[in-house]
């Protein structure tokens, strides 16, 4: 079965070097998980491996019944969840305490949970805050 996936991803580079490289047949690459996505639509591929927050997005505009994201864990991925970060430049400490307070105060009150959500997307507790 064909899977789509954006080019120089890690959704890529798994399927093709898992299991010594067994699944690289059926790898299909595209600019974008977006353009994965619409080969799925259009079935040119079988099944589409992007981050979560991107496929969640995706299913959410597709409003398609039979469209469904799989709770799969993959072998030998590693780690397969990872908080989001921010980075700024050591030059502007300023901003970067900023941006920290802001984001802190957003998790804390349920902003960024709301923020998640308005978008379709599946929101964890970083480990930081947990």
């Amino acid at each position: 079965h064909p899977v789509g996936v954006e080019d120089d991803s890690v959704p890529s580079f798994y399927l093709l070097t898992a299991f010594a490289g067994r699944l690289s047949s059926s790898v299909k690459h595209f600019v974008s998980p977006t353009a994965a996505f619409a080969a799925m639509q259009d079935g040119k591929v079988d099944a589409v491996m992007a981050m979560r927050g991107e496929l969640e997005w995706l299913l959410s505009q597709a409003k398609d019944e039979a469209l469904k994201k799989s709770d799969a864990a993959y072998p030998n991925l590693g780690q397969a969840t990872w908080d989001v970060g921010m980075a700024v430049h050591e030059s502007n400490r300023q901003l970067a305490y900023a941006v920290e307070a802001l984001t802190e105060a957003m998790i804390a009150d349920g902003r960024m949970q709301a923020l998640y959500a308005k978008y379709h997307l599946s929101y964890e507790v970083p480990g930081l805050y947990q």
